[in-house]
């Protein structure tokens, strides 16, 4: 699991299972397609989709889960890809 961000509560969740496996993105479904958030992942300034973007209760709900499980909560939106 990788977690960037965190300005303005919001952050990209990532998740590959294993070296090579596609990766499994947490999502926001509701938000608008067309808007995009600045955050600072990996040390660096980027442009991410909005539905991309989770609030900080979301990425603790799913850490929580992958902590005690190794697994994606399937209760969350992920996006394969």
């Amino acid at each position: 699991m990788t977690i960037g961000g965190g300005n303005d509560g919001r952050y990209v969740v990532f998740i590959a299972s294993s070296f090579d496996a596609e990766l499994l993105s947490l999502t926001t479904p509701e938000a608008p397609m067309e808007e995009a958030i600045e955050l600072v992942a990996g040390g660096q300034r980027g442009s991410y989709p909005a539905q991309e973007c989770v609030d900080r209760m979301t990425t603790a709900k799913a850490v929580a889960y992958f902590v005690s499980s190794g697994l994606a909560d399937p209760q969350l939106c992920w996006q394969v890809g």
